[in-house]
């Protein structure tokens, strides 16, 4: 069953698979067709490029003011975990009150310049979650490639000194 509309830039009746969706029409798409649509919003760009500049400017502004505070430096968290690792936020702050907001290895709080966040240590291999990390123990573990044999030799190397 195909159906046609009008579109009101062109004059014509054409698909509906021609119109864009939009919710808030009745039947749920918008009144012109795409190629007329974009074709007038080529124009409107071309004729205000200040006005876009400047609105794409305050968008920035406000996208960088919502991701310094508190509730966006939260929502970025989130997402992160959950994408890179596959864990909510509260696991993440479970394993952290499991190691006292230590580091697995060198027991101290994270405290670099960057963040304040132990970071989330896993197998590569696997994807296995294996404890929070300070960023310096992480970042030695990952140079080492996380390899037994290289760890197991630079500490024999420290041993010799």
């Amino acid at each position: 069953m195909i159906q046609n509309k009008y579109c009101s830039g062109c004059d014509k009746d054409k698909s509906i698979e021609d119109f864009g969706i939009d919710r808030s029409e009745k039947d749920g798409r918008r009144f012109q067709c795409k190629i007329c649509r974009n074709k007038k919003q080529r124009e409107y760009a071309k004729n205000n490029k200040e006005k876009i500049k400047e609105r794409n400017k305050k968008k920035r502004e406000s996208r960088k003011a919502y991701y310094q505070s508190p509730k966006g430096i939260e929502s970025s968290r989130r997402a992160h975990l959950k994408r890179k690792y596959g864990i909510s936020l509260e696991e993440y702050e479970k394993l952290s009150k499991k190691q006292n907001n230590k580091c697995a290895i060198c027991t101290k709080e994270e405290n670099s310049e960057r963040n304040n966040f132990l970071c989330v240590d896993h197998n590569h291999s696997t994807g296995q979650i294996r404890g929070l990390l300070c960023s310096n123990c992480n970042r030695g573990l990952g140079l080492l490639k996380d390899n037994e044999i290289i760890l197991n030799n630079a500490i024999k190397y420290l041993q010799n000194d």
